[in-house]
């Protein structure tokens, strides 16, 4: 399976999610780290990895319009994967911003 995570990070002043290069995403003080999965295909439990070593996390879910759509659960497996469940295969994306 292909990884399709594109680095996202919270710009302590504005608020803004932008994207950077960066070493440490998730660490440090000023900027913290995030991800934007997208699933293209419909799913019934959308996989993860987000290999930042840390459960300190916010996680949002849009669907192929963006507009936001509820789990019906999101559960962090451990450290590095976060498991998103719907009651119906579902396509689009997962905003996840670490603290």
């Amino acid at each position: 399976m292909a990884q399709n995570l594109v680095p996202l990070f919270l710009d302590k002043d504005s608020g803004d999610i932008v994207a950077t290069k960066r070493n440490n995403p998730g660490g440090g003080s000023g900027n913290r780290g995030g991800y934007e999965h997208l699933q293209a295909t419909p799913s019934l439990v959308w996989l993860i990895p987000h290999n930042l070593t840390t459960k300190r996390l916010i996680v949002q879910v849009y669907d192929t319009t963006d507009a936001q759509v509820y789990a019906d659960e999101v559960k962090l497996l451990d450290d590095d994967t976060v498991r998103i469940t719907f009651n119906a295969p579902q396509a689009g994306s997962a905003k996840i911003v670490f603290f």
